[in-house]
């Protein structure tokens, strides 16, 4: 299977994938450029050439377009992150003080996490919490409550994404895979976009 040199223009460091498609640099997040040539025959040619090549594709129309659209990718995703982080949520169905103004869609997220402290655990939830040490619930506690946050945004980008602003009706379930040390999460939540009443 041939592999396909890439290179770095920031870093000045050549990468190579099996796929010939674009890539962005492991060290600064930079588009990676295709060298036109395969490992073999990038390895058959001199210092020189090379040399010559790099600075061409680092000046090239290509990469500055690529750069600037990672560079807009980044600065939307940052967006959408600080949109997450500020998004209202409860389990309620209103907030005092604002009204809602649009109602978005159900959202349904889910996932489903190993247990990994005992050999087996039975189809109901509450005979798993009974079965086990106070230690070992604890540690369950811990990460179901690592796994509902994860939710939580997941839930809150695809809200942020549909335009809306707060999230109500939380509801988190949770149940035990039969015959295996799996529990199912899931969680669903109505996006809304709120205004303060005094707007």
């Amino acid at each position: 299977m041939p592999e396909y040199m890439y290179f770095c223009p920031n870093c000045k460091v050549t990468y190579k994938y099996y796929e010939n498609a674009p890539r962005t640099c492991g060290r600064c997040g930079n588009p990676t450029i295709y060298t036109g040539y395969e490992e073999s025959e990038w390895y058959s040619i001199s210092k020189r050439q090379k040399s010559e090549l790099l600075e061409n594709l680092k000046n090239s129309e290509e990469y500055q377009r690529e750069k600037e659209n990672i560079k807009e990718a980044q600065a939307k995703t940052k967006e959408m992150q600080a949109l997450v982080e500020t998004i209202k949520c409860t389990t309620g169905f209103n907030f005092e003080g604002y009204s809602i103004v649009n109602y978005f869609d159900v959202i349904f997220d889910e996932v489903i996490v190993g247990v990994g402290l005992f050999k087996s655990i039975s189809a109901s939830l509450d005979n798993l919490m009974s079965s086990i040490t106070g230690s070992e619930a604890t540690e369950i506690t811990e990460k179901l409550a690592q796994v509902k946050g994860l939710l939580r945004d997941k839930v809150a980008l695809k809200a942020v994404k549909m335009g809306a602003n707060a999230l109500i009706g939380i509801d988190f379930e949770s149940s035990a895979i039969a015959g295996m040390s799996l529990i199912m999460i899931s969680m669903t939540a109505t996006a809304v976009k709120i205004e303060p009443n005094n707007k």
